[in-house]
């Protein structure tokens, strides 16, 4: 009996000290325009989250090696390690970086237009091809089909009759393909997926609110009004965008209730 309480003793004291030690950080998060507020930070491995306050001033537990991430909708998510300084020191500023946002350029030509309506429209070139164009189809659409198969082939349409000669590729596509592949296309392509991301981003959370209502927010998971797009910011941390881009609909309900659980019972702390 006495061997087992001492063992006892001895296995409780060992997981004591094999415990992390835990304290509470204070800290400020702030940008080139000044504080920020309503940020997320999140201790990924105990899973406690909180928000930055008006003043940016935040305080979250942690422990040595435990890693937070702080993400706004503006800014690039940031993840900081706790080294054992910023243990000891308990307090911390953090700089985040704004995200720029990519436009598409933009060709301004200069004009000869004097601002008066009525005298600009005199002066505007009519499109003259375009309107060739559309007659040359009036009167193609007028004509028979027998006519249209009878119709000459005339010197310069020659090679549209005869069929391509094997073995030599086409000009004018395989040009296409160089242009787009080797000048520049790789680069293009990137900066219009990113640009595609970042706006699908930006429009989530009001296409998540259109798709399952008010209703649902608001009344079921009780998420105040003024709350919502600081609910779906501390919702980041999932993959609950690429579920609802997934159209696995179900998995987002059960992870926004989830997840609303958690968020209620941070902001009623406060």
């Amino acid at each position: 009996m006495q061997k087992q309480l001492l063992f006892l003793i001895i296995t409780t004291t060992t997981l004591c000290f094999s415990q992390k030690k835990k304290t509470v950080l204070k800290g400020i998060l702030k940008d080139k325009l000044g504080v920020i507020k309503n940020a997320n930070i999140l201790n990924l491995n105990t899973k406690e989250g909180t928000f930055s306050n008006d003043s940016g001033n935040f305080s979250i537990t942690i422990s040595v090696d435990d890693v937070l991430q702080i993400s706004t909708i503006q800014h690039h998510t940031k993840k900081i390690t706790i080294s054992k300084n910023i243990f000891q020191q308990k307090n911390i500023t953090i700089k985040m970086h704004t995200k720029s946002h990519v436009l598409n350029e933009v060709e301004i030509k200069r004009h000869n237009l004097s601002g008066n309506l009525l005298i600009d429209i005199k002066k505007t070139p009519k499109d003259t091809i375009s309107e060739l164009v559309n007659k040359m189809m009036d009167g193609i659409k007028s004509m028979k089909l027998d006519e249209i198969m009878n119709m000459p082939t005339g010197s310069d349409e020659i090679h549209l009759s005869k069929s391509a000669a094997p073995g030599i590729p086409n000009v004018f596509t395989d040009g296409i393909k160089l242009y787009s592949g080797s000048i520049g296309g790789g680069y293009e392509k990137k900066r219009r997926e990113e640009r595609k991301r970042l706006e699908q981003k930006e429009q989530f959370p009001d296409k998540l609110l259109r798709d399952f209502g008010k209703h649902f927010f608001y009344s079921e998971l009780k998420i105040p009004k003024e709350k919502y797009y600081h609910f779906i910011e501390y919702c980041s941390h999932t993959n609950v965008e690429v579920l609802f881009h997934n159209k696995k609909l179900f998995e987002v309900i059960q992870l926004l209730k989830k997840e609303s659980v958690s968020y209620l019972q941070i902001i009623n702390k406060k």
